[in-house]
């Protein structure tokens, strides 16, 4: 996220000097999450905890990729929900962290693998909405759009 300090991108609010105005324009362009994740991947990343986190994570990655590399050579196409839970207001969860974290344990594989993700409504539940998610193997956006088509056909879309 540092690059979005607003000299080369996003929006940039100025100050007395380089670390003012980085300080201000994260200040007034971030907000409370995004700057608490911020934080905490500066902290995993800091050299006194690189051996006990980041390397493992590095290492928990490559898992990750290998695995779906090993579900792509037999499938085009993963799907499943987005989200492990339906939806709360919003606000609500906004003081709990761990909850908004595990809200997101559905969606992050496929940032950490490299692969084409998707997610789209498919309905409601208790007046709820629930997306569906699809995965496919990098470089296989076409893959991906063709069964995001075939969902929203099912689902009565266009």
């Amino acid at each position: 996220m540092s690059k979005f300090d607003g000299f080369k991108y996003g929006h940039y609010a100025g100050g007395q000097d380089i670390v003012e105005a980085v300080s201000n324009t994260r200040e007034t362009s971030m907000g409370t999450e995004v700057k608490r994740r911020v934080l905490l991947g500066t902290f995993i990343t800091m050299e006194e905890f690189k051996g006990r986190w980041y390397t493992k994570a590095l290492k928990a990655r490559s898992a990750i990729k290998e695995d779906f590399k090993r579900i792509f050579n037999s499938y085009d196409l993963l799907i499943g929900p987005t989200m492990p839970t339906l939806p709360w207001k919003i606000g609500e969860r906004i003081s709990d962290p761990l909850a908004m974290y595990s809200s997101d344990i559905l969606t992050v594989s496929a940032n950490l693998a490299g692969i084409c993700a998707s997610s789209q409504p498919v309905g409601e539940v208790k007046g709820l909405p629930v997306g569906l998610q699809l995965h496919a193997d990098s470089l296989s956006e076409s893959k991906l759009l063709k069964g995001m088509r075939a969902v929203e056909i099912a689902c009565g879309g266009m």
